[in-house]
C-alpha cells in the first residue's frame, strides 16, 4: 500500500460551496444587469431612437460610397487625347 506524498484525494476536489458562491453572484449580477435594461423612461427611449436612427442614415451613406468607390476600381481611366508638334 503506498501513501502519497503531496495532497489526500479529497483535497484535490473542489468543495460544493465553491462551486454554489460563484454561480449564484453570477445569477444576482444578470438579474441585476437584466432588471436595468429594461426600466427605460419615454424621453430615453425617444433619445436613444433619434440617436440611433442618425446612425442608421450615417451607416447607409457609408455602405454606398464603399459601393460607389468598388465600381469606379473596376473601371479603367477615362481615356484622353493629347495633340503636339514635334521638331518645329
Amino acid at each position: 500500500m503506498s501513501i502519497p506524498l503531496c495532497c489526500p484525494s479529497w483535497a484535490a476536489r473542489p468543495s460544493i460551496n465553491a462551486i454554489v458562491r460563484p454561480v449564484a453572484l453570477a445569477l444576482v449580477m444578470f438579474s441585476t444587469i437584466a432588471n436595468a435594461a429594461v426600466t427605460l423612461s419615454l424621453e430615453e427611449a425617444l433619445r436613444l431612437a433619434r440617436t440611433r436612427s442618425q446612425a442608421l442614415v450615417a451607416q447607409d451613406a457609408a455602405a454606398s460610397a464603399a459601393r460607389d468607390l468598388a465600381v469606379a476600381a473596376g473601371q479603367l481611366p477615362d481615356p484622353t487625347l493629347t495633340v503636339g508638334i514635334n521638331n518645329l
